[in-house]
Protein backbone atom coordinates (compact mmCIF):
# COMPACT_ATOMS: atom_id res chain seq x y z
CA UNK A 1 0.00 0.00 0.00
CA UNK A 2 2.77 2.29 0.76
CA UNK A 3 4.52 1.94 -2.73
CA UNK A 4 1.84 3.91 -4.30
CA UNK A 5 2.06 7.06 -1.76
CA UNK A 6 5.07 8.93 -1.82
CA UNK A 7 6.31 12.68 -0.74
CA UNK A 8 8.25 15.10 -2.49
CA UNK A 9 11.14 16.37 -0.92
CA UNK A 10 14.55 16.21 -0.49
CA UNK A 11 14.57 16.91 3.15
CA UNK A 12 15.24 14.57 5.86
CA UNK A 13 13.68 15.91 8.59
CA UNK A 14 10.19 17.88 9.24
CA UNK A 15 6.38 17.54 7.68
CA UNK A 16 5.25 17.32 4.25
CA UNK A 17 2.45 16.27 2.28
CA UNK A 18 1.56 12.70 0.81
CA UNK A 19 0.90 12.08 -2.83
CA UNK A 20 -0.68 9.29 -5.01
CA UNK A 21 -0.08 8.11 -8.10
CA UNK A 22 -3.26 7.08 -10.71
CA UNK A 23 -2.20 5.11 -13.65
CA UNK A 24 -4.85 2.78 -15.58
CA UNK A 25 -4.64 1.93 -19.30
CA UNK A 26 -8.72 1.64 -19.65
CA UNK A 27 -10.14 4.43 -19.19
CA UNK A 28 -6.34 6.05 -19.98
CA UNK A 29 -5.28 8.24 -16.71
CA UNK A 30 -1.69 9.35 -15.49
CA UNK A 31 -1.96 11.69 -13.13
CA UNK A 32 -0.62 12.76 -9.51
CA UNK A 33 -2.34 14.30 -6.77
CA UNK A 34 -1.85 15.88 -2.98
CA UNK A 35 -3.84 13.63 -0.80
CA UNK A 36 -4.03 16.41 1.71
CA UNK A 37 -2.14 14.04 4.56
CA UNK A 38 1.28 15.47 6.08
CA UNK A 39 3.39 12.81 7.74
CA UNK A 40 6.78 13.04 9.20
CA UNK A 41 9.68 12.91 6.61
CA UNK A 42 11.76 10.55 8.92
CA UNK A 43 9.26 8.28 9.76
CA UNK A 44 7.67 7.97 6.24
CA UNK A 45 11.12 7.15 4.85
CA UNK A 46 11.93 4.76 7.50
CA UNK A 47 8.94 2.70 7.53
CA UNK A 48 7.44 2.97 3.59
CA UNK A 49 10.56 1.29 3.26
CA UNK A 50 9.57 -2.46 2.61
CA UNK A 51 6.47 -4.31 3.01
CA UNK A 52 8.06 -5.43 6.35
CA UNK A 53 8.84 -2.19 7.93
CA UNK A 54 5.18 -1.26 6.78
CA UNK A 55 3.88 -3.87 8.22
CA UNK A 56 5.65 -3.57 11.80
CA UNK A 57 4.16 0.37 11.39
CA UNK A 58 0.35 -0.37 11.09
CA UNK A 59 0.26 -2.32 14.02
CA UNK A 60 1.02 0.84 15.91
CA UNK A 61 -1.81 3.37 16.46
CA UNK A 62 -0.91 5.60 14.89
CA UNK A 63 0.13 3.32 11.97
CA UNK A 64 -2.84 1.94 11.80
CA UNK A 65 -4.74 5.33 11.70
CA UNK A 66 -2.72 6.44 8.90
CA UNK A 67 -2.93 3.07 6.71
CA UNK A 68 -6.68 3.24 7.29
CA UNK A 69 -7.21 6.45 5.47
CA UNK A 70 -4.56 5.61 2.36
CA UNK A 71 -6.48 2.10 2.00
CA UNK A 72 -10.10 4.03 2.15
CA UNK A 73 -8.69 6.72 -0.40
CA UNK A 74 -7.69 4.22 -2.99
CA UNK A 75 -11.17 2.45 -2.68
CA UNK A 76 -13.06 5.60 -3.30
CA UNK A 77 -10.68 6.23 -6.02
CA UNK A 78 -11.12 3.01 -7.80
CA UNK A 79 -14.88 3.53 -7.06
CA UNK A 80 -14.84 6.54 -9.01
CA UNK A 81 -12.84 5.34 -12.22
CA UNK A 82 -15.68 2.23 -12.20
CA UNK A 83 -18.04 4.32 -12.14
CA UNK A 84 -17.58 6.68 -14.46
CA UNK A 85 -17.09 10.08 -12.59
CA UNK A 86 -13.27 10.01 -13.44
CA UNK A 87 -12.30 9.32 -17.16
CA UNK A 88 -9.42 11.61 -17.65
CA UNK A 89 -6.74 13.67 -16.19
CA UNK A 90 -8.96 16.47 -16.13
CA UNK A 91 -11.36 14.79 -13.53
CA UNK A 92 -8.63 15.32 -10.70
CA UNK A 93 -10.63 17.43 -9.12
CA UNK A 94 -13.34 15.39 -8.65
CA UNK A 95 -10.99 12.94 -6.64
CA UNK A 96 -9.56 15.33 -4.51
CA UNK A 97 -13.55 16.97 -3.32
CA UNK A 98 -14.16 13.14 -2.92
CA UNK A 99 -10.80 12.10 -0.82
CA UNK A 100 -11.44 15.63 1.18
CA UNK A 101 -13.73 13.63 4.24
CA UNK A 102 -11.31 11.24 4.73
CA UNK A 103 -8.21 13.62 5.10
CA UNK A 104 -10.13 15.91 7.73
CA UNK A 105 -11.74 13.12 9.09
CA UNK A 106 -10.29 14.64 12.41
CA UNK A 107 -11.10 17.82 11.44
CA UNK A 108 -14.65 16.38 10.35
CA UNK A 109 -14.84 14.79 14.20
CA UNK A 110 -13.72 17.58 15.98
CA UNK A 111 -16.34 20.39 14.01
CA UNK A 112 -19.02 17.90 15.50
CA UNK A 113 -18.17 17.83 18.76
CA UNK A 114 -17.64 21.57 18.68
CA UNK A 115 -21.12 22.39 17.32
CA UNK A 116 -22.14 19.71 19.51
CA UNK A 117 -20.60 21.34 22.77
CA UNK A 118 -22.18 24.87 21.28
CA UNK A 119 -25.51 23.07 20.97
CA UNK A 120 -25.46 22.03 25.00
CA UNK A 121 -24.07 25.59 25.53
CA UNK A 122 -26.76 27.46 23.65
CA UNK A 123 -29.22 24.84 25.29
CA UNK A 124 -27.63 26.01 29.40
CA UNK A 125 -27.30 29.54 28.31
CA UNK A 126 -31.50 29.62 27.16
CA UNK A 127 -32.29 28.46 30.58
CA UNK A 128 -30.43 31.70 31.99
CA UNK A 129 -33.47 34.59 31.50
CA UNK A 130 -30.61 36.67 29.54
CA UNK A 131 -29.88 33.64 27.83
CA UNK A 132 -33.76 32.92 26.65
CA UNK A 133 -34.47 36.72 25.97
CA UNK A 134 -31.96 36.76 23.34
CA UNK A 135 -32.95 33.37 21.95
CA UNK A 136 -36.28 35.54 21.74
CA UNK A 137 -35.67 38.44 20.16
CA UNK A 138 -33.70 36.08 17.76
CA UNK A 139 -36.57 34.13 16.96
CA UNK A 140 -38.80 37.23 16.30
CA UNK A 141 -36.51 38.48 14.20
CA UNK A 142 -36.37 35.82 11.62
CA UNK A 143 -39.47 35.03 11.77
CA UNK A 144 -39.18 31.48 13.80
CA UNK A 145 -41.37 32.60 16.79
CA UNK A 146 -44.79 34.18 16.06
CA UNK A 147 -48.02 35.22 17.86
CA UNK A 148 -50.31 32.44 18.71
CA UNK A 149 -52.34 33.09 15.64
CA UNK A 150 -49.16 32.49 13.22
CA UNK A 151 -48.43 36.11 12.94
CA UNK A 152 -44.95 37.41 12.62
CA UNK A 153 -43.85 39.94 15.10
CA UNK A 154 -44.14 43.82 13.75
CA UNK A 155 -41.19 45.86 13.39
CA UNK A 156 -42.65 48.16 16.16
CA UNK A 157 -43.09 45.16 18.29
CA UNK A 158 -39.49 44.43 17.76
CA UNK A 159 -38.47 47.41 18.34
CA UNK A 160 -40.18 47.46 21.74
CA UNK A 161 -38.57 44.23 23.00
CA UNK A 162 -35.15 45.54 21.71
CA UNK A 163 -35.95 48.13 24.01
CA UNK A 164 -36.76 46.08 27.17
CA UNK A 165 -33.26 44.24 26.67
CA UNK A 166 -31.93 47.57 27.26
CA UNK A 167 -33.28 47.55 30.66
CA UNK A 168 -33.35 43.84 31.43
CA UNK A 169 -29.13 43.80 31.02
CA UNK A 170 -29.02 46.78 32.87
CA UNK A 171 -30.60 45.37 35.96
CA UNK A 172 -29.86 41.34 35.38
CA UNK A 173 -25.68 41.87 35.84
CA UNK A 174 -25.22 38.44 36.31
CA UNK A 175 -25.95 36.44 32.68
CA UNK A 176 -26.17 33.06 34.37
CA UNK A 177 -28.96 34.10 36.38
CA UNK A 178 -31.89 31.62 35.66
CA UNK A 179 -36.07 32.71 36.63
CA UNK A 180 -36.04 30.26 39.64
CA UNK A 181 -34.19 33.28 40.79
CA UNK A 182 -36.86 35.58 40.37
CA UNK A 183 -38.58 36.40 43.99
CA UNK A 184 -41.15 39.23 44.77
CA UNK A 185 -38.12 41.10 46.18
CA UNK A 186 -36.48 40.76 43.04
CA UNK A 187 -39.17 42.03 41.40
CA UNK A 188 -39.53 45.27 43.57
CA UNK A 189 -36.03 46.41 43.41
CA UNK A 190 -36.71 46.13 39.56
CA UNK A 191 -39.68 48.73 39.77
CA UNK A 192 -37.08 50.62 42.10
CA UNK A 193 -34.61 50.66 39.14
CA UNK A 194 -37.01 51.55 36.89
CA UNK A 195 -38.16 54.37 38.56
CA UNK A 196 -35.10 56.00 39.20
CA UNK A 197 -34.42 55.18 35.28
CA UNK A 198 -36.20 58.64 34.80
CA UNK A 199 -38.10 56.97 32.47
CA UNK A 200 -42.18 57.50 31.59
CA UNK A 201 -44.89 55.45 33.77
CA UNK A 202 -45.97 54.38 30.30
CA UNK A 203 -42.37 53.36 29.57
CA UNK A 204 -42.22 51.70 32.79
CA UNK A 205 -45.61 49.88 32.28
CA UNK A 206 -44.45 48.56 29.11
CA UNK A 207 -41.09 47.47 30.37
CA UNK A 208 -42.66 45.32 33.15
CA UNK A 209 -45.13 43.88 30.48
CA UNK A 210 -42.62 42.52 28.49
CA UNK A 211 -40.67 40.97 31.73
CA UNK A 212 -43.82 39.65 32.52
CA UNK A 213 -44.48 38.30 29.00
CA UNK A 214 -40.78 36.61 28.72
CA UNK A 215 -41.28 34.77 32.19
CA UNK A 216 -44.83 33.10 30.05
CA UNK A 217 -42.80 32.47 27.24
CA UNK A 218 -39.67 30.84 29.04
CA UNK A 219 -42.84 28.46 30.79
CA UNK A 220 -44.87 28.01 27.33
CA UNK A 221 -40.75 25.98 26.73
CA UNK A 222 -40.74 24.38 29.82
CA UNK A 223 -37.09 26.55 30.39
CA UNK A 224 -39.39 28.21 33.16
CA UNK A 225 -41.02 26.49 36.26
CA UNK A 226 -40.89 28.89 38.63
CA UNK A 227 -44.36 29.83 39.24
CA UNK A 228 -43.73 33.21 41.33
CA UNK A 229 -42.14 34.43 38.37
CA UNK A 230 -45.49 34.50 36.70
CA UNK A 231 -47.34 36.52 39.60
CA UNK A 232 -45.23 38.97 40.80
CA UNK A 233 -45.09 41.63 37.74
CA UNK A 234 -47.87 44.22 38.69
CA UNK A 235 -47.97 47.56 37.29
CA UNK A 236 -50.47 50.69 36.96
CA UNK A 237 -51.64 52.57 34.07
CA UNK A 238 -49.83 56.25 33.71
CA UNK A 239 -52.37 58.27 35.43
CA UNK A 240 -53.91 61.32 33.44
CA UNK A 241 -51.01 63.55 35.05
CA UNK A 242 -48.51 61.50 33.43
CA UNK A 243 -49.65 61.75 30.37
CA UNK A 244 -50.53 65.07 29.29
CA UNK A 245 -48.28 65.26 26.56
CA UNK A 246 -50.62 62.92 24.97
CA UNK A 247 -52.72 65.89 23.42
CA UNK A 248 -55.03 66.00 20.55
CA UNK A 249 -56.24 68.48 18.42
CA UNK A 250 -59.43 69.83 18.32
CA UNK A 251 -61.80 69.89 15.33
CA UNK A 252 -61.64 73.71 15.09
CA UNK A 253 -57.60 73.52 15.09
CA UNK A 254 -57.73 70.24 12.60
CA UNK A 255 -60.01 72.73 10.62
CA UNK A 256 -57.32 75.69 10.36
CA UNK A 257 -54.80 73.23 9.64
CA UNK A 258 -56.67 72.09 7.18
CA UNK A 259 -57.12 75.85 5.52
CA UNK A 260 -53.26 76.28 5.94
CA UNK A 261 -51.56 77.72 2.69
CA UNK A 262 -48.83 75.14 2.52
CA UNK A 263 -46.30 74.38 0.21
CA UNK A 264 -43.74 71.71 -0.40
CA UNK A 265 -43.04 68.68 2.39
CA UNK A 266 -44.83 70.63 4.79
CA UNK A 267 -48.20 70.73 2.41
CA UNK A 268 -48.02 67.11 1.85
CA UNK A 269 -47.20 66.21 5.65
CA UNK A 270 -50.31 68.44 6.68
CA UNK A 271 -52.18 66.06 4.20
CA UNK A 272 -51.27 63.21 5.20
CA UNK A 273 -51.43 63.77 8.92
CA UNK A 274 -55.01 65.04 8.27
CA UNK A 275 -56.17 61.81 6.64
CA UNK A 276 -54.64 59.88 9.37
CA UNK A 277 -56.99 62.40 11.95
CA UNK A 278 -59.92 61.09 9.48
CA UNK A 279 -59.25 57.52 9.48
CA UNK A 280 -58.23 57.28 13.50
CA UNK A 281 -55.61 55.05 12.00
CA UNK A 282 -51.62 55.02 12.88
CA UNK A 283 -48.74 55.84 11.13
CA UNK A 284 -47.57 52.99 9.91
CA UNK A 285 -51.40 52.59 8.12
CA UNK A 286 -52.01 55.47 7.16
CA UNK A 287 -48.77 56.61 5.41
CA UNK A 288 -49.33 53.36 3.13
CA UNK A 289 -52.55 53.97 1.83
CA UNK A 290 -53.41 53.02 -1.78
CA UNK A 291 -55.92 53.07 -4.24
CA UNK A 292 -57.01 49.53 -3.42
CA UNK A 293 -57.76 50.64 0.24
CA UNK A 294 -61.03 52.30 -1.32
CA UNK A 295 -64.01 50.57 -2.04
CA UNK A 296 -67.93 51.14 -2.24
CA UNK A 297 -69.69 48.23 -0.33
CA UNK A 298 -73.02 46.84 -2.31
CA UNK A 299 -75.37 49.75 -0.38
CA UNK A 300 -73.31 52.78 -1.91
CA UNK A 301 -71.44 53.18 1.12
CA UNK A 302 -67.39 54.71 0.24
CA UNK A 303 -65.06 52.89 2.96
CA UNK A 304 -61.34 52.44 3.44
CA UNK A 305 -60.34 48.96 4.24
CA UNK A 306 -56.79 47.82 5.20
CA UNK A 307 -55.42 45.42 7.83
CA UNK A 308 -53.64 47.19 10.21
CA UNK A 309 -49.61 46.98 10.72
CA UNK A 310 -49.23 46.20 14.12
CA UNK A 311 -51.90 44.36 14.90
CA UNK A 312 -53.23 42.75 11.81
CA UNK A 313 -56.93 43.89 12.26
CA UNK A 314 -58.81 44.02 9.56
CA UNK A 315 -61.24 47.57 9.16
CA UNK A 316 -63.50 49.63 6.96
CA UNK A 317 -63.92 52.70 7.72
CA UNK A 318 -66.99 54.56 6.09
CA UNK A 319 -66.10 57.83 4.54
CA UNK A 320 -67.91 60.03 6.30
CA UNK A 321 -65.65 63.58 6.01
CA UNK A 322 -65.74 64.45 2.49
CA UNK A 323 -62.15 65.60 2.82
CA UNK A 324 -60.39 62.12 3.03
CA UNK A 325 -61.65 61.99 -0.88
CA UNK A 326 -59.82 65.50 -1.80
CA UNK A 327 -57.09 64.60 -0.24
CA UNK A 328 -57.39 61.25 -1.99
CA UNK A 329 -57.92 63.08 -5.24
CA UNK A 330 -55.27 65.89 -4.84
CA UNK A 331 -52.50 62.94 -4.50
CA UNK A 332 -54.19 60.46 -7.25
CA UNK A 333 -54.32 58.20 -4.02
CA UNK A 334 -50.50 57.75 -4.49
CA UNK A 335 -49.03 59.64 -1.22
CA UNK A 336 -45.42 60.44 -0.36
CA UNK A 337 -43.65 59.06 1.90
CA UNK A 338 -41.65 60.13 4.63
CA UNK A 339 -39.95 58.55 7.82
CA UNK A 340 -40.88 59.13 11.40
CA UNK A 341 -39.06 61.42 12.39
CA UNK A 342 -38.96 63.75 9.31
CA UNK A 343 -42.86 63.83 9.80
CA UNK A 344 -42.44 64.64 13.31
CA UNK A 345 -40.04 67.39 12.78
CA UNK A 346 -42.36 68.86 9.57
CA UNK A 347 -45.72 68.22 11.41
CA UNK A 348 -44.40 70.35 14.75
CA UNK A 349 -43.07 73.11 12.45
CA UNK A 350 -46.40 73.35 11.10
CA UNK A 351 -48.24 73.49 14.39
CA UNK A 352 -46.02 76.22 15.49
CA UNK A 353 -46.79 78.40 12.45
CA UNK A 354 -50.52 77.53 13.12
CA UNK A 355 -50.47 78.65 17.02
CA UNK A 356 -49.90 82.54 15.58
CA UNK A 357 -53.00 82.39 14.60
CA UNK A 358 -54.88 79.65 16.62
CA UNK A 359 -54.07 80.71 19.99
CA UNK A 360 -54.73 77.34 21.59
CA UNK A 361 -51.90 75.73 19.97
CA UNK A 362 -49.42 77.59 22.10
CA UNK A 363 -51.14 77.16 25.59
CA UNK A 364 -48.59 75.64 27.75
CA UNK A 365 -49.06 72.20 28.75
CA UNK A 366 -47.60 70.39 31.51
CA UNK A 367 -46.17 67.12 30.26
CA UNK A 368 -44.09 64.34 31.45
CA UNK A 369 -40.32 64.57 29.18
CA UNK A 370 -39.06 61.38 28.56
CA UNK A 371 -35.81 59.39 29.41
CA UNK A 372 -33.60 61.06 26.62
CA UNK A 373 -34.52 64.33 27.00
CA UNK A 374 -34.05 64.35 30.43
CA UNK A 375 -30.56 63.06 29.32
CA UNK A 376 -30.00 65.85 27.04
CA UNK A 377 -31.79 68.53 29.77
CA UNK A 378 -28.34 67.27 32.36
CA UNK A 379 -26.47 67.62 29.94
CA UNK A 380 -27.08 70.79 29.11
CA UNK A 381 -27.05 71.65 33.06
CA UNK A 382 -23.26 69.77 33.00
CA UNK A 383 -22.07 72.19 30.18
CA UNK A 384 -23.62 75.07 31.52
CA UNK A 385 -21.34 74.63 34.60
CA UNK A 386 -18.65 74.58 32.62
CA UNK A 387 -19.21 78.07 31.11
CA UNK A 388 -19.78 79.60 34.37
CA UNK A 389 -16.70 78.15 35.93
CA UNK A 390 -15.19 79.73 32.80
CA UNK A 391 -16.83 83.01 33.34
CA UNK A 392 -19.28 82.73 30.09
CA UNK A 393 -16.50 81.46 27.84
CA UNK A 394 -16.62 78.62 25.55
CA UNK A 395 -12.90 77.91 25.25
CA UNK A 396 -12.44 74.97 27.32
CA UNK A 397 -15.45 73.08 26.13
CA UNK A 398 -15.01 70.21 23.02
CA UNK A 399 -16.63 70.62 19.40
CA UNK A 400 -19.30 68.62 20.56
CA UNK A 401 -19.78 70.11 23.87
CA UNK A 402 -20.06 74.03 21.49
CA UNK A 403 -22.37 72.50 19.30
CA UNK A 404 -24.60 71.27 22.05
CA UNK A 405 -24.96 74.43 24.44
CA UNK A 406 -25.07 76.79 21.02
CA UNK A 407 -28.02 74.59 19.95
CA UNK A 408 -29.99 74.37 23.63
CA UNK A 409 -29.10 76.83 24.78
CA UNK A 410 -30.62 79.36 22.11
CA UNK A 411 -33.86 76.72 22.83
CA UNK A 412 -33.69 77.45 25.93
CA UNK A 413 -33.79 81.29 25.57
CA UNK A 414 -36.53 81.28 23.14
CA UNK A 415 -38.72 79.07 25.84
CA UNK A 416 -37.74 80.58 29.37
CA UNK A 417 -35.81 77.10 29.80
CA UNK A 418 -35.22 76.42 33.54
CA UNK A 419 -31.94 75.23 32.31
CA UNK A 420 -33.60 73.81 29.30
CA UNK A 421 -37.27 73.79 29.67
CA UNK A 422 -39.65 76.21 31.31
CA UNK A 423 -41.39 74.94 34.56
CA UNK A 424 -43.90 75.55 36.78
CA UNK A 425 -44.06 76.25 40.37
CA UNK A 426 -44.25 72.47 41.18
CA UNK A 427 -41.03 71.92 39.03
CA UNK A 428 -43.40 70.00 35.94
CA UNK A 429 -42.43 70.81 32.60
CA UNK A 430 -44.31 73.04 30.66
CA UNK A 431 -44.25 73.04 26.89
CA UNK A 432 -46.37 74.95 24.19
CA UNK A 433 -49.35 72.13 22.71
CA UNK A 434 -48.13 72.44 18.85
CA UNK A 435 -44.70 71.10 20.35
CA UNK A 436 -46.26 67.98 21.50
CA UNK A 437 -47.95 67.44 18.14
CA UNK A 438 -46.68 64.07 16.76
CA UNK A 439 -47.26 61.15 13.91
CA UNK A 440 -49.66 59.22 16.60
CA UNK A 441 -51.27 62.77 17.44
CA UNK A 442 -52.98 62.11 14.11
CA UNK A 443 -55.26 58.31 15.52
CA UNK A 444 -55.75 60.06 19.39
CA UNK A 445 -57.34 63.22 17.55
CA UNK A 446 -59.44 61.20 15.14
CA UNK A 447 -60.80 58.89 18.30
CA UNK A 448 -61.32 61.79 20.44
CA UNK A 449 -63.39 63.97 18.00
CA UNK A 450 -65.43 61.10 16.81
CA UNK A 451 -66.06 60.41 20.81
CA UNK A 452 -67.02 64.08 21.49
CA UNK A 453 -69.94 63.90 18.45
CA UNK A 454 -71.78 61.56 20.42
CA UNK A 455 -72.72 60.12 17.29
CA UNK A 456 -71.43 56.64 17.66
CA UNK A 457 -70.86 54.15 20.72
CA UNK A 458 -67.95 52.94 21.53
CA UNK A 459 -67.62 49.45 19.63
CA UNK A 460 -68.93 51.81 16.91
CA UNK A 461 -65.83 54.05 16.74
CA UNK A 462 -63.34 50.43 18.05
CA UNK A 463 -64.84 49.28 14.78
CA UNK A 464 -63.34 52.20 12.97
CA UNK A 465 -59.98 52.65 14.93
CA UNK A 466 -59.14 48.72 14.98
CA UNK A 467 -59.03 48.49 19.01
CA UNK A 468 -59.41 45.44 20.41
CA UNK A 469 -60.15 46.16 24.64
CA UNK A 470 -62.11 49.39 25.69
CA UNK A 471 -59.46 49.38 28.24
CA UNK A 472 -56.93 50.45 25.54
CA UNK A 473 -59.64 52.67 23.32
CA UNK A 474 -60.49 54.62 26.40
CA UNK A 475 -57.07 55.44 27.14
CA UNK A 476 -57.34 57.26 23.36
CA UNK A 477 -59.78 59.36 24.78
CA UNK A 478 -57.68 62.83 25.60
CA UNK A 479 -61.55 64.44 26.68
CA UNK A 480 -59.72 66.34 30.44
CA UNK A 481 -61.87 66.70 33.02
CA UNK A 482 -63.10 70.32 32.52
CA UNK A 483 -64.12 69.72 29.30
CA UNK A 484 -66.00 66.32 30.43
CA UNK A 485 -67.76 68.34 32.99
CA UNK A 486 -68.84 71.15 30.25
CA UNK A 487 -70.02 68.30 28.07
CA UNK A 488 -71.95 66.43 30.55
CA UNK A 489 -73.79 70.04 32.04
CA UNK A 490 -74.41 70.69 28.47
CA UNK A 491 -76.42 67.56 27.87
CA UNK A 492 -78.53 68.32 30.99
CA UNK A 493 -79.24 71.80 29.45
CA UNK A 494 -80.16 70.46 26.87
CA UNK A 495 -82.55 67.27 28.31
CA UNK A 496 -84.32 70.71 30.80
CA UNK A 497 -84.78 73.06 27.84
CA UNK A 498 -86.51 69.95 25.89
CA UNK A 499 -88.33 69.06 28.64
CA UNK A 500 -89.43 72.59 29.23
CA UNK A 501 -90.67 73.04 25.42
CA UNK A 502 -92.34 70.12 26.58
CA UNK A 503 -93.92 71.60 29.01
CA UNK A 504 -94.97 74.80 27.30
CA UNK A 505 -96.81 72.15 24.71
CA UNK A 506 -98.81 70.59 27.32
CA UNK A 507 -99.99 73.45 28.76
CA UNK A 508 -101.67 74.94 25.17
CA UNK A 509 -103.03 71.89 24.74
CA UNK A 510 -104.85 72.04 27.92
CA UNK A 511 -105.85 75.57 27.49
Amino acid sequence: MAKKFFTRTTKAKGICPLYIQIARRSPKLHMVLCTGIDVDIATWNRVSRTDNTWRNFIMTEEGKELNDKLVLIEKVINQLIDDGRVSTNQDKDVIVEAIRPIVNVDLIDHQAEMERKRREEAELRKRSIIGFYEYFLAGINDGTIRHGDNRTYSHSSIKEWFRFGTFLRGYVKNKSMTFDEITKPFADKFFVYLDNSGSMQSTKHLIISKFCKLCNYAAEEGINTNAVSLKVWKSRRATAGEKHNEIYLTSEELDAMYNMELTGIEEHVRDLFLLGCLTCQRYSDYRRLKKDNFKTLEDGTQVVCLTQKKTGTYVEIPIFDNRINDICSKYNYAFPVYNIDTFDKVIKEIGRKLSKSIPTLAEKQVCVIGLNDLKKENRFAEICKKVEAEKGKINGLTIYERRVYSTLSKYAKENNGQPLWERNAQGEVLRCKWELITSHTARRSGVTNLYKTDLLNSREIMSISGHQTEETFKMYIRVGTSEQASRIAAKFRKDQEAQEASNIVELKKAE
